[in-house]
């Protein structure tokens, strides 16, 4: 059974919550990046109760809501002057004009040098060129501090994949024993990075999302929820945006 119960924000404009009745136990809030609201309650919750929920939660579903209003982690701009995130920082691009093509992070800065000065297509593609050999790059170190993890249990080294993907970081296909990873990743924090990783990873000891798959995380990432809360309020613009 659904419903809707309008919320007034800080700034008078009203936003609908979509209630959703299941059978559990607690009360779940979650808002997805285009911002709608969705409020999952028992059965039998009364209305009281879930007035009181909303209210509680109130001010964070305000500041997650600019989150993903505001967020400005979503679109690189590859051009002289532009600003591109990789790894949850941000750096100042230089285009500059030579004879061989070649991109180098210096300090805060992305020089790009390229034969083709004016033409911002190629200088785009150059740029992403650059962007996924260093993703995967840092992918494969990543999945290499992770593994042994895993290995104890006998299980061989999983193939690795990086590419754009829609709506997900990652995924495993763990009779195939391959993992692929969003290239968009790694334009996240570095520890986002190590929690896709060992999350999918996990997945060819436990197939689904199981108790026992998110007790062998945290025993390795206690702070793993936390992680997920980054990528989920921080991060969610740069999926919604790879649609």
């Amino acid at each position: 059974m659904t419903g809707t119960i309008p919320l007034q924000l800080f700034n008078g404009k009203t936003v609908d919550i979509t209630l959703k009745r299941k059978r559990i136990r607690n009360l779940y809030l979650k808002i997805l990046p285009d911002t709608t609201i969705e409020l999952s309650v028992p059965l039998r919750a009364d209305f009281g109760e879930i007035l009181k929920f909303i209210t509680e939660h109130k001010k964070w579903i305000e500041k997650t809501i600019l989150k993903f209003k505001d967020n400005e982690t979503v679109k690189d701009t590859v051009f002289s002057g532009g600003v591109v995130t990789i790894l949850g920082i941000k750096y100042f691009v230089f285009v500059y004009q030579s004879t061989v093509d070649k991109v180098i992070k210096d300090g805060f800065t992305i020089c790009i040098y390229s034969t083709k000065y004016n033409d911002n297509a190629y200088i785009k593609k150059q740029y992403e060129k650059y962007f996924c050999e260093n993703a995967l790059r840092y992918f494969e170190t990543t999945l290499d501090k992770y593994y042994p993890e895993i290995q104890k249990y006998n299980i061989a080294k999983p193939i690795l994949k990086a590419k754009v993907l829609k709506s997900k970081w990652g995924s495993c296909l763990p009779k195939e024993r391959k993992i692929t990873l969003n290239l968009l990743l790694y334009k996240t924090k570095p520890e986002c990075v190590e929690y896709v990783v060992l999350h999918e990873l996990t997945h060819l000891l436990f197939m689904g999302h199981s108790k026992q798959f998110y007790n062998f995380i945290q025993n390795i990432m206690p702070k793993y929820k936390e992680i997920e809360k980054i990528l989920d309020y921080e991060y969610s613009g740069i999926l919604l945006n790879s649609k």
